[in-house]
């Protein structure tokens, strides 16, 4: 109707869109970003929304908008390698399995995507049939996977062929690793994992910052990971924590991301979610050191952080 006329998408969906333009809830898995790659009126568009946050629960015991691609501790999604795959140009490939029974809060229906892990420690010990999805901008990639006792190349797979960028793999679920390469033009430029850990033995601290202005305001985040005794990260056997701080400054929130907990932010307990937490902790308004011990259920060793403040 108007050939001229320019357009931008001021809120659209992460995932899903449309069969058909009457119903905007006969979804289908086809990326709103491709209407804006496949049209050149259209300038651009903004994702509703880019962080999880307070407000627009779907229904207790949510208490927030869940359906973003990074969530309130700003940890990336799986999900948020499509956009990472069709926004630059440098090799991108990201392993993940979908697994609509996770534990996950899935927010409002057509905001959706499905939901997603990027670990092979699911609680399954039968051999059913999951879907494997390699998010890239890579021609192609190939997926080399445990079967029968033994290591399996499924072969290379056109990216073009799918839609969303996105490869889908279905295979049984079985413990061990799962390894993507991609290509570009036949030459390998990345290669994704996703390997199979041990039980929690230990966990890591993880600071942006560790001297922090005397002000009364400036702010360290501290990333709390679970860890095996190799020190891979583990997801899937979350332990309660204890925060205990000593000195100069205070603790101003505890996090794990999972907008359904039901401990205040302020508390100094809390539960890791897929194996995470974040500890945000204030400066005082005069120099010294404030000393972070966190405790986590079933490990022996606490850990210790020191935060100086200075002028």
């Amino acid at each position: 109707t108007y050939p001229k006329r320019l357009m931008l998408g001021s809120e659209v969906y992460p995932y899903y869109t449309a069969a058909h333009p009457t119903s905007s809830r006969d979804y289908i898995p086809y990326n709103s970003w491709n209407y804006v790659k496949d049209n050149d009126f259209i300038l651009g568009s903004f994702i509703w929304a880019g962080v999880d946050y307070l407000g627009e629960s779907v229904g207790w015991p949510s208490k927030g908008w869940a359906s973003c691609p990074f969530d309130m501790c700003m940890v990336e999604k799986p999900v948020a390698a499509y956009h990472r795959a069709v926004w630059n140009d440098e090799p991108v490939l990201k392993l993940a399995i979908v697994d609509n029974s996770l534990n996950i809060d899935p927010g409002k229906d057509h905001w959706q995507y499905p939901l997603m892990v990027d670990n092979l420690n699911l609680p399954y010990t039968d051999d059913r049939v999951l879907e494997y999805r390699t998010m890239t901008n890579c021609d192609s990639v190939r997926l080399i996977a445990p079967h029968a006792k033994r290591t399996m190349d499924f072969g290379v797979r056109s990216t073009k062929d799918y839609p969303n960028n996105t490869i889908v793999w279905n295979q049984p679920y079985r413990p061990g690793k799962v390894l993507a390469i991609g290509y570009k033009n036949g030459v390998e430029v990345c290669r994704d994992s996703l390997v199979t850990t041990k039980k929690t033995s230990a966990f890591k601290l993880i600071a942006d910052k560790t001297i922090l202005k005397a002000d009364g305001q400036d702010l360290s985040h501290i990333e709390i990971k679970l860890c095996d005794e190799d020190g891979r990260f583990v997801q899937m056997d979350d332990r309660n924590l204890t925060v205990q701080l000593e000195g100069e400054g205070r603790l101003l929130a505890l996090d794990n991301g999972d907008m359904r907990r039901n401990i205040p932010f302020g508390s100094n307990k809390l539960k890791t979610f897929f194996g995470r937490a974040l500890l945000i902790v204030q400066s005082a308004r005069v120099p010294g050191v404030l000393r972070v011990k966190v405790e986590t259920e079933g490990v022996s060793q606490p850990y210790i952080l020191d935060i100086t403040m200075k002028e």
